[in-house]
């Protein structure tokens, strides 16, 4: 029996599957080889991870502790994983009861993103229990849980990149991949500020974030294919 060659169809798409899982596999392995690093106890990054906590704690008694705290604590409030729960079930709500035909067809879509953000908070709970490194002497706040990795920089992570995917192609998508990056970055950057983070807490967090996303977009194109598959049998 002669093999026919696999068809330009199934090629484009083994190229977008390895496409797709090359950016989280470079994460996984980051992901990991920080978490190495604090498990050994590494010098260099424990040094690392000190001087950026004082600093922040420095920097916030040099230019007063009535603006500062209160201004990172408002950014982390309001990029705070529950916050991206709430608008995922909002959103999950709205596209499978609002009877527009836009919304109903990105329902699919909007599903995927939703149960990623939804589900994915249980991943950061879980290590942090795991690993339980305790919070900087730092800390210029209160924080529950232990410290590594970030379950805002997680999140906030998880959120863009949903956001991202769910922008359509060309200038929207580009603006929300700004607009995704810049709130990242402060989020992140308020974890910091406040000291209750070390820096490869919040590294660890987004880094994992782009695993999470990764593997929850390859395995909902696989149930879709599969879905697609079976319809056309």
């Amino acid at each position: 029996m002669k093999l026919r060659p696999p068809s330009r169809a199934s090629a484009n798409r083994a190229g977008t599957t390895l496409r797709r899982s090359l950016v989280p596999a470079v994460a996984f392995l980051a992901f990991l080889g920080v978490l190495a690093l604090v498990e050994a106890g590494w010098a260099p990054l424990r040094a690392l991870n000190d001087s950026v906590a004082l600093s922040a704690h420095a920097t916030g008694r040099a230019v007063g502790w009535e603006w500062w705290t209160p201004v990172w604590q408002a950014v982390s409030l309001a990029g705070a994983p529950t916050v991206f729960r709430v608008l995922a079930a909002a959103a999950l709500l709205i596209v499978w009861v609002a009877p527009s035909p836009r919304l109903r067809s990105a329902r699919g879509a909007v599903t995927g993103a939703a149960l990623a953000v939804l589900a994915g908070g249980l991943l950061p709970v879980a290590i942090k229990a795991l690993v339980g490194r305790p919070r900087p002497e730092a800390a210029l706040v209160a924080a529950a849980q232990s410290s590594f990795p970030s379950a805002h920089a997680f999140g906030i992570t998880v959120a863009a990149l949903c956001a991202i995917g769910l922008a359509r192609r060309g200038q929207p998508r580009v603006m929300t991949s700004i607009a995704a990056g810049v709130l990242v970055l402060v989020v992140c950057g308020a974890r910091v500020c406040l000291a209750v983070h070390y820096l490869s807490d919040v590294v660890a967090g987004a880094a994992l974030g782009v695993v999470w996303v990764g593997v929850a977009s390859v395995a909902g194109h696989a149930v879709l294919s599969a879905g697609a598959g079976g319809r056309a049998r």
